[in-house]
């Protein structure tokens, strides 16, 4: 019995002597510094943690090296969860940064929208359609004529899109897919007339 209750004891802390291991660095975006100008922890995981300004609901930081693009940086996020107003946030970087790269981080802060800039970005983002759509078709008295194939329109509008919504993030990290396929078949439509 008793050596039954000391393994149980020895199999409950050993997580807590994993988790225990995992080195954290802070982040001080006031100072613009991480891990206080030391060098961060490399070949292994490790935490970023950091105080939240006021209203901020989502922390992404994109890590990458210093000699790729950016769009090939690994990304990290940390969002609060519902109805909580948390004043300080922790990310897991999963990704062991190797002793002989030089990296970037990249930190993205994103507070809730309220309904009135919401507004504004649909406004923003139909009007942009609207202009791209006039400055596409010619209207002469016999006939209205698209200037881009139809393939093209749906890639050019898409991108509207999406640069419209590139400074905002879904709180489900739902992206734009695209347009559906009703109006890839409306315009197919509107091509074979023009």
């Amino acid at each position: 019995m008793m050596k039954n209750l000391l393994i149980l004891c020895l199999v409950l802390t050993l997580p807590m002597e994993v988790i225990g291991q995992i080195k954290s660095v802070s982040f001080s975006p006031e100072k613009n510094q991480i891990n206080s100008g030391l060098p961060l922890p490399s070949e292994e995981r490790f935490l970023i943690d950091g105080l939240l300004p006021e209203g901020i609901r989502r922390v992404e930081v994109k890590i990458h090296k210093t000699t790729k693009k950016i769009n090939t940086a690994e990304t990290y996020t940390w969002k609060a969860a519902y109805l909580t107003t948390p004043s300080v946030f922790e990310i897991y970087v999963a990704y062991p940064l190797r002793s002989s790269e030089n990296y970037t981080l990249n930190f993205y802060y994103y507070n809730t929208t309220d309904t009135t800039e919401m507004a504004a970005v649909k406004d923003a983002i139909h009007t942009n359609l609207e202009t791209y759509l006039k400055a596409n078709f010619e209207v002469t008295k016999k006939e209205v004529k698209a200037l881009v194939s139809q393939k093209a329109m749906i890639i050019q509008l898409n991108e509207i899109v999406n640069q419209g919504l590139s400074n905002y993030t879904h709180q489900l990290d739902q992206d734009f897919a695209g347009f559906s396929d009703v109006v890839k078949q409306k315009s197919n439509r509107f091509m074979v007339l023009s």
